[in-house]
């Protein structure tokens, strides 16, 4: 299974291949992005499978466990994001950039937070084991939706800016 989802990741890199070809300074933040909104992820979902394990979390508490996970990946989002984004900025000299990078960050992190919260209930409530989103299966699903997440919002924000810029040059 990770294995396959690790060929979906490649499959998402090679869709957005012309994104990276012409802005050559978005690979430098996919490790970043990816490490870190697996990372909370993770967490997130080794939070909700000790709870179910110990009963300190109920399959009753799943709206309770999404609003507070996804307050804790707005805190981290933000935190994470404007981080990121001063480095693009400072290293890159790119302000776009660096919003494109904080947007993508905030926004991967709360996804990231919600489904490794939501997820384990959800197996817990198929009769699955929880603690299988605890580790690798989580984070190997946050890497495509991370990556999914970067590339679409760098099409939304950066890559029409430039095709805008580039189309008032020519004219």
């Amino acid at each position: 299974i990770l294995a396959l989802a690790g060929f979906i990741s490649g499959s998402v890199l090679e869709h957005f291949s012309f994104l990276l070809s012409s802005i050559v300074t978005l690979s430098f933040f996919i490790p970043i992005l990816m490490n870190t909104s697996g990372s909370a992820g993770t967490q997130a979902a080794t939070v909700v499978v000790r709870g179910l394990a110990t009963g300190e979390i109920k399959l009753s508490d799943i709206w309770h466990v999404i609003k507070k996970e996804f307050l804790i990946g707005i805190l981290m989002g933000v935190v994470a994001g404007v981080i990121t984004a001063l480095r693009a900025i400072i290293l890159q000299g790119d302000v776009m950039l660096g919003f494109t990078v904080a947007i993508a960050m905030i926004t991967a992190i709360i996804i990231a937070t919600s489904l490794g919260g939501i997820l384990p209930i959800i197996f817990k409530k198929l009769g699955v084991d929880p603690a299988l989103m605890s580790g690798p299966l989580i984070a190997t699903i946050l890497d495509t939706t991370t990556l999914l997440i970067y590339f679409n919002v760098t099409m939304l924000l950066l890559w029409r800016l430039q095709y805008v810029l580039v189309e008032r040059e020519t004219d």
